[in-house]
């Protein structure tokens, strides 16, 4: 190995410093070359504590090209023992220091050569052989890793322990494995095995106690390894010197990551006591395109601290991992990753390091190598304090160097530099300008030597020329508006340097631009203090302050747009205008924005009607129709209804109709209404009041016909009603009546105490009269109890098959009449005669006799033998039963009408007579007619089909006829004319095999 002194030489560059650690510079102290072509020096690299007793530590650093490996001095970097191998090796791939293994008092160290399976541990003292260890097979790769390792198996020397990624277990798996030794006797304390094919021992760190039990335990990288769901992520294991277990298992993130192919020990990185892990993982895809990652571990709890991935051409990140102790001072430990595959700024692949701060992960420094291949950073270490200025160096290895020959390799001893450092600031750090032009105050100071020159750009472009240091400047920014810097670098008599930016400051010309918003954006006001919105925007320095003004005004006092003050606008109605400027941070002045609104302040006025002005209802939601008008004004907005004894409803959108409902209970209801306009302006009350009525009516009584039991056809029902409505009510409107129990109804009757004539169905029969009243507030009464009538219908009553006879005479259901006009004082005769006698319980057919009024002047009667008509009347001859059971037979019926005296003597005077009966077809006829003045031609029988042969005239003034009835089922009509009585018999009898009885 050849040592050179150079110190300041320019062979490593420094790029990427963060802000906050700007003061960490490097140069160089001294570089070891390999002694010839592919030693590759500087593969590994590790420190010592001082072995040649001048108090500065030491370090050794490995050339496995050269099968060699030296131990090298700290203050001087002269070589204070070169190890050497058996050649061709790779002995000096990997190196460590060890805890005093022989009680000498100094360090030792030990050195792997992979390619023949062995490790040697050598006496820091002097330099001599003290343990070979070899791997348990050949090809195993045993010595890839070494570490030293506090007291393990408690005899108070420090023990090792070396890895062998491609091992066999004892079942011939290649599972790589790792042998911790005792330090003093060399013998093996334990073997730790991996799992298979995860090269477990590529790498190896160790020298603290991670489970607490006093003794050094051991942390193994296994770059292949699977994670705990068979991912080949790699892992790193932490493994018991005393006992042998493990301890804590850590995997990596992605396949193939190569997690655990660099591990160091990370001192404490977050400051709890307890000594941390450093993992390294190169070939971790980062989201810079680049590969690599770091990792720290906590020691007290296993969570992870940093995880940190390789920047842009920052290739295999983490190859190698280390720990720098307390760089910057914070209190917390440091830590630096290797990428021996880095390219720097200009694209050339020398390698890199960068180290970040233990307590944030932020980057520290960054360096590179000097030379295209020089696989910078493939080993770190840090060294105390090699030039005594109370600060800790660097250790890097470059295995690629070519000083020596090609790819001979390079150990760089860093040192750090003394910085300049310095202020600058523009306008006395004022945040804008509007003017390009600006003062720049300046000061400079370095602890190592006087700032002899300064110079100062814009940041971005050209320096200036160097000249001598100066307190003020004036100083021309870049043009066009934005953030600008200015950077002023120092020089120190010692070569130290140092660039320092300015704060930011903008510039900008540019004025604000905005809109001016009164009241919120209402198009209307209905008073003179109005709010402000002041909405303006300044891309640069930003919005500062606003000024406002009446159009054609002065303009106000400038305050903050955060908290305009309210306005006030010139007086009187109608349109205004308010404008207003804005100052911007640069001192920049819009030009005016403005808003108009309307100034009204007069109310609107309006009027209410309850469902349309009515008097009265009977329904609690009731529509109420509003008219309002703002005339000159802002115009309607809203509304709001109350009951008058209430409270007003929320504020609704002016509509003409609504909805309102009325309080419980009858009586007058008011109802109010305000209108509101555009402005805000509130109108007075508009009221109107109803009276809600939900009580229907009562009916106190109701006459039928004046109590007359029979209702005839030609004549309507006449209703007398009393009824009452409450207090307070709408009082009683109306009735209607039904004849079948509600089914259907009349039409609506207005009502009154004096009797009303009512229509009536076509029916006949004891049929039920009911009431129902309505009043003016439209409650309706349920209906009254049944009143019963009979009514009947005009024709000769018969009887159909049914068995019982039950108050029907007819398949009409009804009660059956014969219709006779009548003068005053006619004799009418009536006779009944059952031939043959009818079987059974007879019944007996019995008539009456009433008036069309429905009077009855006869009840009950079987026979008449001279009855004289008191009035010139219509008269009908009712048929009913008085009770018994039908059986087979028929009736002979015979009346007779006999003119009164008076009408006899008149010999000008016809009598018309007509006669209806029903009868079932098939029925057999007998009918006889006599009378003096009987004219027999004038006698017809007409059926539901036409008419029946003409009756055979008999004696003077007789007509006979026997006939089947062959017009159909129905109604049969015998027609004559006279001019004086006649007698008229009449005998049905149904079709054989009938068992009905026909009168």
């Amino acid at each position: 190995m050849r040592f050179g002194f150079r110190i300041g030489a320019v062979a490593l560059v420094l790029f990427a410093l963060s802000a906050s650690a700007s003061d960490i510079q490097w140069q160089e102290y001294a570089c070891a070359y390999g002694n010839g072509s592919y030693d590759a020096f500087g593969s590994a690299v590790a420190p010592v504590p001082d072995v040649n007793g001048d108090g500065i530590d030491d370090g050794i650093a490995g050339a496995p090209g050269g099968s060699c490996a030296f131990v090298f001095s700290g203050a001087d970097g002269s070589t204070i023992h070169t190890l050497k191998g058996d050649g061709g090796d790779d002995f000096g791939t990997s190196v460590a220091a060890i805890p005093d293994l022989n009680s000498d008092g100094v360090a030792d160290v030990i050195v792997g050569a992979p390619q023949s399976d062995y490790a040697i541990v050598f006496s820091g003292s002097d330099g001599s052989e003290i343990h070979r260890v070899k791997g348990l097979n050949g090809g195993e790769y045993f010595g890839t890793a070494v570490a030293g390792i506090d007291d393990a198996d408690g005899d108070k020397l420090g023990d090792f322990a070396v890895g062998a990624p491609f091992g066999y277990d004892s079942n011939w798996n290649q599972t790589g494995y790792v042998v911790l030794y005792s330090g003093k006797s060399g013998k093996a304390l334990h073997t730790f095995y991996g799992v298979k094919n995860d090269e477990f021992g590529c790498s190896v760190a160790g020298g603290a106690d991670a489970n607490g039990d006093g003794y050094g335990d051991v942390a193994v990288g296994s770059q292949t390894g699977v994670d705990q769901s068979g991912n080949l992520t790699g892992n790193v294991t932490v493994w018991s010197g005393l006992k042998g277990d493990m301890i804590a298992a850590f995997y990596g993130d992605t396949d193939w990551s190569y997690f655990g192919a660099s591990v160091a020990l990370a001192g404490d990185v977050n400051a709890d006591k307890y000594p941390d892990l450093l993992v390294g993982a190169p070939s971790e895809p980062s989201e810079s395109g680049s590969y690599g990652m770091v990792r720290v571990i906590s020691g007290a709890d296993g969570s992870t601290i940093h995880t940190l991935y390789a920047g842009k051409n920052e290739d295999g990140l983490g190859f190698s991992v280390a720990s720098l102790g307390d760089l910057d001072g914070d209190g917390y430990d440091d830590f630096a990753a290797g990428s021996p595959d880095m390219l720097d700024e200009s694209g050339t692949w020398t390698g890199g390091v960068r180290a970040f701060s233990g307590a944030k992960g932020d980057p520290l420094f960054a360096l590179s190598g000097a030379r295209d291949g020089d696989q910078f950073g493939a080993s770190i270490c840090l060294l105390r304090d090699l030039d005594g200025d109370g600060a800790d160096d660097l250790a890097v290895g470059a295995p690629g160097y070519d000083e020596a020959g090609e790819d001979a390799g390079c150990v760089f001893l860093l040192v750090r530099k003394s910085v300049p450092s310095g202020t600058v600031s523009i306008n006395d750090g004022a945040p804008y300008t509007n003017s390009p032009d600006v003062t720049l105050t300046i000061t400079w100071s370095s602890p190592g030597a006087e700032v002899t020159q300064m110079r100062v750009r814009n940041a971005g472009e050209d320096w200036g020329d160097w000249g001598d240091p100066q307190e003020t400047v004036s100083w021309t920014l870049t043009s066009g508006d934005g953030s600008k810097n200015v950077e002023v670098e120092f020089l120190d008599a010692g070569g130290g340097s140092a660039v320092v930016g300015s704060d930011p400051i903008l510039l900008d010309t540019t004025p604000p631009s905005g809109t001016l918003t009164l009241q919120g954006g209402a198009a209307w006001t209905n008073t003179t203090e109005v709010t402000v919105g002041a909405a303006f925007t300044d891309a640069g320095s930003g919005v500062w302050q606003v000024s406002l003004r009446n159009q054609g005004g002065a303009w106000g006092s400038w305050f903050d747009p955060a908290s305009p003050p309210s306005w006030t606008l010139t007086a009187g109605e109608g349109a205004k205008i308010v404008e207003a400027q804005c100052m911007d941070g640069a001192g920049n002045v819009s030009t005016p924005a403005s808003d108009s609104i309307g100034l009204d302040q007069t109310a609107p006025s309006g009027t209410i009607l309850i469902e349309g002005g009515a008097e009265f209802t009977n329904v609690r939601d009731v529509t109420v129709t509003l008219s309002a008008s703002d005339s000159d004004g802002s115009g309607l907005a809203s509304m709001r209804l109350k009951l008058a004894t209430g409270i007003f409803d929320a504020w609704v959108p002016y509509a003409t109709s609504a909805l309102f409902t009325l309080p419980s209970g009858d009586g007058v209801k008011g109802i109010d209404a305000q209108f509101l306009d555009v402005a805000g302006n509130v109108s007075s009350l508009a009221s109107d009041t109803i009276l809600l009525d939900r009580t229907a009516p009562t009916l106190t009584s109701f006459t039928v016909n004046g109590g007359n039991q029979y209702v005839l056809p030609s004549e309507p029902v006449l209703l007398q009603i009393v009824a009452s409505d409450g207090s307070p009510s709408s009082g009683v409107a109306g009735f209607r009546t039904t004849f079948d129990n509600g089914a259907t109804y009349g039409p609506w009757t207005a009502y009154g105490t004096d009797p009303v004539a009512t229509d009536h169905p076509a029916t006949g029969g004891l049929i039920p009269i009911r009431v129902m009243l309505r009043d003016n507030a439209g409650n309706v009464s349920g209906l009254s109890t049944a009143q019963n009538v009979l009514f009947i219908e005009v024709g000769l009553p018969h009887l159909l098959s049914g068995g019982s006879f039950t108050g029907t005479m007819d398949d009409g259901n009804d009660i059956d009449a014969l219709t006779l006009d009548l003068t005053k004082d006619d004799l009418v005769g009536m006779k009944l005669k059952k031939s043959p006698a009818l079987a059974g319980a007879a019944f007996p057919l019995v008539f009456d006799l009433c008036r069309s009024n429905g009077e009855r002047v006869l009840t009950g009667v079987a026979s008449i033998a001279a009855f004289v008509a008191p009035a010139t009347d219509r008269y009908y001859l009712v048929a009913r039963q008085e009770g018994g059971a039908a059986g087979p037979g028929y009736y002979n019926f015979k009346l007779s009408v006999k003119m009164a005296k008076t009408a006899a003597k008149a010999k000008a005077v016809v009598t018309t007579g007509e006669f209806t009966f029903e009868a079932a077809a098939g029925s057999s006829l007998k009918l006889g007619l006599k009378g003096p003045g009987l004219d027999p031609a004038s006698v017809t029988v007409v059926g539901p089909d036409g008419a029946l042969a003409a009756p055979a005239a008999g004696k003077t003034g007789s007509a006979k006829l026997a006939a089947v009835l062959d017009k159909g089922t129905g109604v049969y009509t015998i027609t004559f004319t006279a001019t004086g009585p006649v007698k008229l018999s009449l005998s049905l009898k149904l079709p054989k095999g009938t068992a009905v009885v026909e009168p």
